[in-house]
């Protein structure tokens, strides 16, 4: 199983002024540091999580079709695009399944089975959207656990206050972290 970001999002959960007001910086001499920190922590949070934040296109490699197909970092949105190599090495687009969005999933239509691909790797590629939406979707504590990040990256000599910041941003992610079971 290979995942990639296709398209990552427009727009990060947290605006570069709202980092700058967090961080009480008042010049626009560390705009592009902190804008490159607002996107390490959203990326660092989307990991912890198992989600993605803002809208953005995945994709998903299997080698096969398993008998359901798990879709990392939800929340899903759609579901864009099935395709599959067949036995006779053709490209071909599936056009009925079944998204499971609150479980993450997909399955074949009702009635029907996977089709058989040919057995090579990254034989079934699914691309999808995923995330809460814009940046105004983003639940409330995942962005003060992204500005605490971005707090930590930007300046923080003192050990013992970075320690702080960090379970702080932990515990306010925790409720958020998807669960597999």
């Amino acid at each position: 199983m290979t995942l990639t970001v296709k398209t990552p999002p427009a727009d990060e959960p947290v605006s570069l002024e709202d980092a700058k007001d967090h961080l009480r910086v008042d010049t626009s001499a560390s705009d592009a540091q902190i804008a490159a920190q607002i996107q390490a922590a959203r990326e660092r949070a989307e990991r912890y999580l198992g989600r993605s934040l803002v809208t953005q296109t995945l994709e998903l490699r299997l080698d096969a079709f398993p008998s359901v197909i798990d879709l990392p970092r939800p929340p899903i949105q759609s579901v864009d695009l099935i395709e599959y190599i067949d036995p006779d090495v053709d490209t071909q687009t599936l056009g009925q399944f079944t998204v499971d969005r609150e479980g993450a999933r997909i399955i074949p239509a009702a009635g029907n089975d996977w089709p058989r691909t040919l057995a090579t790797v990254n034989a079934v590629t699914v691309e999808y959207t995923a995330g809460y939406g814009g940046p105004e979707d983003v639940p409330q504590a995942i962005k003060q656990a992204i500005l605490l990040t971005v707090e930590r990256l930007y300046d923080r000599p003192e050990a013992n206050q970075d320690r702080q910041l960090a379970i702080a941003g932990s515990h306010l992610l925790w409720p958020y972290r998807q669960v597999h079971v």
